[in-house]
């Protein structure tokens, strides 16, 4: 047990505990990260510093073999997927010198390497050291969500975690999901060379963006030849010498590398929560609207609640739980008028709700300032 409690433990080293570790520390806090795994999270090793950086290779891809539309002869590049993952590799490299647990604790952060679990609501075991709190809060994030499919558990598939690995381009990639990961990857490799089928079970690409924005995706995705499948749930997955095979009612499709993009689901099991108090269920983390769970001194932020999984929230959150653990008053989690970006070609963006999330909440009501 070390002699004297941290002003706030910070559970997780990912976007949220950084930015909590880095805001509190300015505020003269003694502040710890406990950190399972990497410093960094998912945005630096498996999210948007990988994703966009392969997402760029692809576009100077594509834009070579297209040149002829801007009067420029066009040509068709090498692909060595080898030594693109290498390329990404190094940025990802690159921005973890800027958070590594040296830098960190130059900074006047302390970080605990290894699996952590409450022991009561003010004391935590990680590794094998014992730490005490005054406030805490819990930013651990998310992990693959793989769904119930008969036989994927036999079925060798990546996910954002493990496409990184891949040092070979695939010529068949199935992709199972048409959300932001999905779409991006899977146009990624469509431009890089591979044969991409796109099967999402919804009826819709994208669901949470416009409709007429999700259509114009659907349709440059067929211009760049994805094969795209919707309100297609799959029901069983093997493999065989052929290769991988998803099969759903009496349409199969086959491919040599099978990436699930399937959704996340937040890190909150495994912690010990019931130990401290803290109340969670499958959809994450229960967090007010201040962000404390059911403990008035632990804080919850970013991906492991309920909370939009994305890098810029799960920073602001972080920010906002050290304000309302550390401060005077309280902020409130207030994503009303929250923006955010998927990274295909053409990019989309969207603030606040977009046109079906409205009429669902308010109704198809005529806009009086424009006289309709």
């Amino acid at each position: 047990m070390r002699d004297k409690p941290y002003d706030l433990l910070i559970i997780g080293g990912g976007s949220a505990g950084l930015t909590a570790a880095n805001f509190a520390v300015k505020l003269g806090a003694r502040v710890a990260i406990l950190e399972n795994n990497k410093i960094g999270g998912d945005c630096t090793w498996t999210g948007c510093i990988p994703s966009k950086t392969l997402l760029k290779a692809a576009q100077v891809a594509h834009t070579m073999r297209t040149a002829d539309q801007f009067g420029l002869e066009a040509a068709s590049p090498a692909v060595d997927l080898a030594s693109i993952m290498k390329h990404v590799r190094s940025v990802v490299d690159d921005i973890y010198q800027e958070e590594s647990p040296d830098v960190l604790r130059s900074r006047g952060i302390d970080v605990f390497l290894g699996e952590t679990h409450f022991i009561d609501s003010h004391t935590l075991s990680v590794g094998n050291e014992i730490v005490e709190g005054k406030h805490i809060i819990i930013a651990t994030g998310a992990r693959i969500f793989v769904p119930k499919i008969w036989g994927i558990e036999d079925v060798r598939y990546d996910t954002y975690e493990t496409i990184w690995d891949l040092e070979q381009l695939p010529e068949r990639l199935l992709v199972l999901g048409a959300g932001m990961v999905g779409c991006e990857l899977g146009q990624a490799f469509q431009r890089l060379g591979s044969k991409v089928t796109l099967i999402e079970a919804r009826e819709c690409i994208l669901p949470k963006i416009d409709r007429q924005a999700a259509q114009t995706m659907e349709d440059i995705f067929a211009a760049e030849g994805i094969r795209l499948f919707q309100s297609t749930a799959i029901d069983r997955a093997w493999r065989d010498e052929g290769g991988i095979h998803l099969k759903s009612g009496k349409q199969e499709f086959t491919g040599d590398v099978l990436l699930l993009a399937t959704g996340r689901q937040p890190n909150s099991s495994g912690l010990g929560l019931e130990n401290a108090g803290v109340s969670y269920d499958a959809s994450g983390i229960h967090i007010d609207k201040n962000l404390r769970t059911t403990q008035n001194h632990i804080f919850a932020a970013g991906d492991c609640t309920n909370s939009p999984q994305f890098t810029h929230v799960a920073g602001w959150q972080g920010f906002i739980a050290v304000r309302n653990a550390l401060l005077p008053g309280n902020d409130k989690n207030d994503l009303k008028a929250l923006p955010w970006t998927i990274f295909t070609d053409p990019q989309v963006a969207q603030i606040g709700l977009n046109v079906q999330e409205s009429h669902a909440r308010y109704g198809e009501t005529p806009c009086p300032q424009l006289g309709r």
